[in-house]
């Protein structure tokens, strides 16, 4: 699993991110206990478990979820999607269908 922003690995890293959003459905489909990589800039950085993933709209999100994502508000996850996903129109982009993928027992490559 690609992740583009450093925010994100250091997150990670700090045990401040256990999810992330996809716009794919491909996730969905992932069953729990089955290992993801962890690619950052085309290293593989390291495998996490599949702990649960569903689909959600972002405007649903709690505040316990911006939390696992690694943010501290909504705010700032909604910038940070931005700049991943640049909106036309930011009401259609809070009704994106997104998987949500839990994730847990991170390795780190050596």
């Amino acid at each position: 699993m690609r992740f583009d922003l450093p925010e994100s690995i250091e997150a990670m890293r700090a045990g401040r991110k256990t999810q992330t959003r996809r716009r794919s459905t491909y996730w969905v489909e992932k069953r729990p206990g089955s290992r993801i990589t962890i690619v950052y800039k085309g290293k593989l950085l390291g495998w996490a478990t599949i702990v649960d993933r569903y689909q959600q709209r972002l405007y649903r999100m709690t505040d316990n979820e911006v939390m696992a994502e690694g943010y501290t508000d909504l705010d700032a996850f909604l910038k940070a999607w931005a700049s991943l996903y640049p909106p036309r129109d930011w009401k259609k982009m809070l009704n994106t269908l997104v998987t949500v993928v839990e994730f847990g027992d991170i390795k780190w490559r050596a």
